[in-house]
């Protein structure tokens, strides 16, 4: 079977509600990222310059949440808030594969105009290797992605608490 690759957003036009799932999660992760740099600004006690950079330094999230992850074991004394922390940062990285997959995955459509995403990492007779995409599913992982963002919040307003 033969697959038309796509490139941009913009060619996913005949599946407007994929395309702007897929902008919603775009932003949701953002937000996460934000709320990860603030996390990781609150444990190193230093300026937000400082603590963006040491964020930064790290190439990819699986990195930068283990580095959090790190500084969470070291610096954080309350055990309820270190283990719901540690909770978080393990959910958002299970989430991050998910996410993964569409950011890394090679988008195509098949000659009936379903949206495929490949995962070139798996082998090619894999039931994994390719995934039919559905609007649903990328708002069902924005839900979830939120709801954990949510609890990230929440713990990281209970660690500025118990560490004033």
């Amino acid at each position: 079977m033969s697959y038309k690759a796509y490139l941009t957003i913009s060619e996913l036009s005949k599946h407007p509600d994929i395309s702007s799932a897929l902008a919603d999660m775009i932003i949701i992760w953002s937000a996460v990222e934000n709320a990860l740099v603030a996390l990781t600004h609150k444990l190193l006690g230093t300026t937000a310059q400082k603590s963006t950079i040491a964020f930064y330094s790290h190439t990819s999230l699986h990195g930068r949440i283990n580095m959090i992850k790190r500084l969470v074991r070291e610096f954080v004394s309350d055990k309820t808030v270190k283990d719901n922390l540690l909770t978080s940062l393990t959910k958002i990285t299970n989430l991050a594969t998910t996410r993964n997959s569409y950011v890394h995955g090679k988008w195509a459509s098949d000659y009936k105009g379903t949206v495929v995403v490949f995962d070139l990492r798996k082998l090619p007779n894999s039931t994994k290797r390719k995934k039919t995409v559905k609007a649903v599913d990328i708002r069902n992982h924005i839900r979830a992605v939120h709801r954990r963002l949510d609890c990230l919040w929440e713990t990281i307003e209970q660690l500025k608490k118990v560490s004033s």
